[in-house]
């Protein structure tokens, strides 16, 4: 009789399970042109609570807000690929991601978007030409928080090690910055990481040559460290880099 109620009891929770993946699968695909909406400034989006906040409203965020929330980074950096746990965010469609590439402005306001991203991860972009391994580097400025300043890299600590879904963020950044033209950035920001993470061995420039102290992310080695998530993340940054190699004809009107 007890393994009877518990075969049931299992056959039961299949079903919900199958159940609950047809119905989110089923959901209605959101309007990709509500994505340019948003980046227009025409809507707003849910942070919570109750609260809706515009693009422009996301860039006076403190730091804890921006680590906090999830579905908000989704809305800023776009991909062709619908989210598991936000269905509800619209994705890409070609010619929604050839506005984003064409469009003056909305083209600026992703790349402001990039820009203050990555400040909020411990990096400064877009001051040198891309392309060259070094658009993206620390950043410098300190990151005041009312009674607490983040340095660069208190920033890496916090984004790298502490709250890990920060590195996942990372493979969306990437994805979304190639598609939409700006994939020298996203070539940058992976050539970054190797420097910071390969501190004294990275393939594109040595920052101990340099005469750069390592960050809290440096690794001797990657044999050394094989398991060590950092490492790991590296090597999911990297693949991701390769994988949207197919999108580099697509270039944004800032980059022309």
């Amino acid at each position: 009789m007890y393994l009877l109620i518990l075969a049931l009891l299992l056959a039961g929770q299949a079903v919900q399970h199958a159940s609950g993946s047809l119905v989110k699968s089923t959901q209605p695909q959101p309007d990709p042109k509500e994505l340019l909406s948003f980046y227009r400034g025409k809507s707003k989006i849910s942070r919570g609570g109750g609260g809706y906040s515009s693009i422009d409203d996301i860039f006076t965020w403190d730091y804890g807000t921006l680590n906090s929330h999830a579905a908000y980074h989704q809305w800023l950096f776009p991909t062709f690929t619908r989210s598991e746990y936000h269905p509800e965010i619209p994705t890409l469609t070609e010619d929604v991601a050839r506005t984003f590439r064409e469009d003056e402005k909305v083209a600026e306001k992703f790349f402001k978007v990039f820009s203050f991203w990555i400040r909020f991860i411990g990096m400064n972009g877009g001051e040198l030409e891309p392309g060259s391994h070094e658009a993206v580097g620390r950043d410098e400025e300190e990151w005041a928080i009312s009674d607490e300043v983040f340095s660069w890299d208190d920033r890496y600590y916090n984004a790298f090690i502490l709250y890990s879904h920060n590195r996942l963020r990372i493979s969306r950044v990437i994805e979304s910055l190639s598609v939409l033209g700006l994939r020298d950035y996203a070539a940058d920001l992976v050539g970054h990481l190797e420097n910071e993470i390969l501190w004294n061995i990275s393939p594109h420039r040595m920052y101990a040559v340099h005469g750069l102290g390592p960050s809290c992310i440096a690794r001797a080695s990657t044999n050394e460290y094989k398991n060590d998530p950092v490492v790991k993340a590296l090597g999911y940054w990297q693949d991701k880099l390769a994988e949207t190699k197919k999108y580099a004809r697509h270039v944004s009107v800032l980059l022309r």
